[in-house]
């Protein structure tokens, strides 16, 4: 019998994060809740504060349907479903991007409590996902590309999210063609979804206020954090725009015109 693997990069598709979130400011514990009827699988959160690596573990979230009254002004984003797994003649696909909670009226009522790791790195974190995927048959380079993805994430010290896409939710979101068919496939989706933490919008607010600052050194801090965020604070730098402080609302529409969007929604 003669089998083939491959592996597909860079399969973009649309995928609301269904997370939403509530903690209050600096606070080891955070509260979550899924807003998706599918089931949320190995769900961890990750965080670098003062310099200390934290880490939560929340398991299989189950998902919640949230009310139609609400689902039409959920706004979809382009999610981050890293590499998926293989067997014979089929082999992984990938979706590798970032995404944001969006609000919901679905009450966070599973507290997770950040756990200090002072000895971690984004290495070593993405790392102890490694036996997972074997558990789930991936071969140790599809385990490499994945792990490596998962590193690189880490690199933002801010909350991150990290969870295995249920399998019926990835067929659904990114079905799969393959001539002839397969013998057997097998896929894992893996996503990852940054800049999450409910308190970011006042980070945010006080980073826009920072644009304005007498010192040229913290007004390019600000530009370059802010810049780092990707489109999590563009609604802010939107309303920036008309700042009275020609500075801010210089910078604020330098920030949009980078990310390549409009002044205006």
């Amino acid at each position: 019998m003669a089998s083939e693997r491959f592996l597909l990069y860079d399969a973009q598709f649309t995928y609301p994060a269904p997370l939403v979130l509530e903690r209050k400011k600096d606070s080891p514990l955070v509260r979550i809740g899924n807003t998706h009827p599918a089931t949320l699988h190995h769900l961890v959160f990750y965080e670098r504060v003062k310099g200390v690596w934290r880490q939560g573990e929340a398991g299989d979230l189950t998902g919640h349907p949230m009310p139609a009254t609400t689902q039409s002004a959920t706004q979809p984003t382009t999610a981050g479903a890293a590499p998926s797994s293989a067997s014979e003649r089929a082999g992984p696909s990938s979706a590798r991007s970032l995404a944001a909670t969006h609000p919901s009226t679905q009450p966070a009522d599973i507290p997770v409590q950040m756990i200090d790791l002072p000895a971690a790195s984004p290495t070593a974190l993405a790392a102890t996902w490694r036996p997972l995927l074997h558990d789930r048959g991936l071969s140790d380079a599809d385990c490499r590309v994945i792990v490596d993805a998962i590193a690189a994430a880490l690199q933002s010290p801010k909350l991150t999210a990290v969870y295995l896409l249920d399998p019926g939710e990835f067929d659904r979101l990114l079905p799969l063609e393959i001539l002839p068919q397969p013998v057997k496939t097998q896929r894992i989706g893996i996503v990852v979804v940054q800049n999450i933490d409910p308190n970011a919008g006042s980070e945010i607010d006080d980073l826009i206020a920072q644009l304005g600052d007498p010192l040229w050194p913290k007004r390019e801090a600000a530009f370059k954090a802010l810049q780092q965020m990707g489109t999590i604070p563009v609604p802010h730098l939107r309303k920036a725009i008309h700042s009275k402080d020609a500075e801010i609302a210089w910078r604020a529409e330098k920030l949009l015109a980078i990310l390549g969007l409009p002044a205006q929604d």
